[in-house]
């Protein structure tokens, strides 16, 4: 009268074991995207720097400057794979990158004034080149990043050159752009996963303040851009 029972029960772990085993749930909040990104915005730089002589050799110094960085990418794909608050983004298959062309218009002058008598040297070799300042155009790469839903961007490794070879600047200049402010902190802005694919088009606006005291020279440089994320397709990318 007992064996029955048992049979029974293992008649029933064979067929749980011959039974296939079931294929994972897929998550219901995975959602991927393509949208058309562009990025512009203007960084100021302005600085000035006073210095009075101390000793007999030491020099006077008096100079001020101004610096203006217009950028703008064109539009440009990228895909957008997001997981709760995980979101990965990519361009093709690389990192998401967005190729600014830049406009920079620096403006800057220095004097000194010092004892004759403490100068060195002969007198001889070339005069100095004369500044340089006034508008120049470049190029630079920047990675957009979107880590817990924040929105910020980061110049890559390969920066360019200075365009300018004889034309003072002090502060946060090209081909640096701020991407923190006076406190340390990340300049963006939240954008949530949902809003991203809930509307057709986002624009995020990212801007940041810093002032750099160092000796005789004060600099001050403030940063403002717009992110533009405009989605391609479906209605909310499932």
């Amino acid at each position: 009268m007992r064996v029955r029972p048992l049979a029974v029960a293992a008649g029933a772990l064979c067929a749980l074991a011959a039974a296939p085993a079931l294929a994972p749930a897929a998550p219901t909040d995975m959602r991927s995207g393509r949208f058309k990104v562009q990025l512009e915005g203007v960084q100021r730089t302005t600085w000035k720097t006073s210095h009075v002589a101390q000793f007999e050799c030491d020099v006077t110094i008096q100079g001020s400057g101004t610096e203006t960085v217009a950028f703008r990418s064109r539009p440009t794909i990228l895909e957008v794979d997001a997981f709760g608050r995980t979101t990965v983004v990519r361009r093709g298959r690389g990192q998401p990158i967005l190729d600014l062309a830049a406009t920079i218009t620096r403006q800057g002058a220095v004097s000194s004034t010092g004892n004759a008598i403490c100068a060195d040297g002969d007198g001889g070799g070339a005069a100095p080149a004369g500044p340089d300042c006034g508008t120049r155009r470049s190029n630079l790469s920047v990675d957009l990043r979107y880590a817990g839903e924040r929105v910020t961007i980061e110049p890559t490794i390969a920066a360019p050159l200075d365009t300018f070879a004889n034309c003072p600047v002090a502060g946060t200049s090209w081909p640096d752009l701020l991407t923190r402010d006076g406190r340390g902190r990340a300049i963006g802005r939240t954008l949530p996963v949902a809003d991203l694919f809930a509307h057709g088009k986002n624009i995020v606006v990212g801007r940041g303040r810093e002032v750099v005291e160092d000796f005789d020279t004060t600099s001050t440089t403030t940063i403002r851009w717009e992110l533009s994320l405009t989605r391609l397709g479906g209605a909310d990318g499932r």
